[in-house]
């Protein structure tokens, strides 16, 4: 499985899920919090909601054009992202 940010972005915004969009805001400031004195390692609000969306997924594979940023941040367990190479 690969992530992708639209799923997170649709969910995210959707009002049935207030309760979970709170949750999932909250844990994004605490990444930007953590994350905010990296050279633009993990600040955007995609790439942050694509660790949340990984530590809520339980998936870590990412396919991404920041392979620098991802090599550096990692969920809330640790984990180390995966991260596949594009093919032509």
């Amino acid at each position: 499985m690969i992530l992708v940010d639209t799923g997170f972005l649709v969910s995210a915004f959707e009002p049935r899920e207030k309760h979970h969009r709170a949750q999932a805001h909250e844990r994004i400031a605490s990444l930007a919090e953590k994350y905010h004195d990296q050279d633009a390692a993990c600040v955007s609000y995609a790439d942050l909601a694509l660790i949340w969306l990984a530590e809520n997924s339980g998936h870590a594979r990412i396919l991404t054009l920041d392979r620098r940023d991802f090599s550096v941040c990692r969920t809330q367990g640790r984990k180390r992202f995966e991260l596949p190479g594009w093919t032509g």
